[in-house]
């Protein structure tokens, strides 16, 4: 975790990088996918970046917890 903190701000500031801000239609899909999927808090970000990603046009994902963006659609593997 450290390390990946420490590498936050290059790829924030990278030129290949876009900052993509939560929108309306991303909450509310957060929102319904929580209901939809029955998931509890513990999954919150999870939803909130899923939602996120899909809305701004994300299909596929590579995470090291595949099974977590399932449900929301995207396609996920590990690294």
């Amino acid at each position: 975790m450290e390390h990946a903190v420490m590498r936050a701000p290059f790829w924030r500031q990278a030129n290949e990088v876009r900052s993509q801000p939560p929108t309306f239609e991303a909450t509310q899909l957060a929102l319904d996918g929580r209901r939809q999927h029955g998931l509890g808090r513990k999954r919150i970000l999870d939803t909130q970046l899923s939602a996120l990603l899909w809305t701004h046009g994300v299909r596929a994902i590579i995470t090291s917890n595949p099974a977590d963006f399932r449900p929301f659609g995207l396609s996920a593997s590990t690294p």
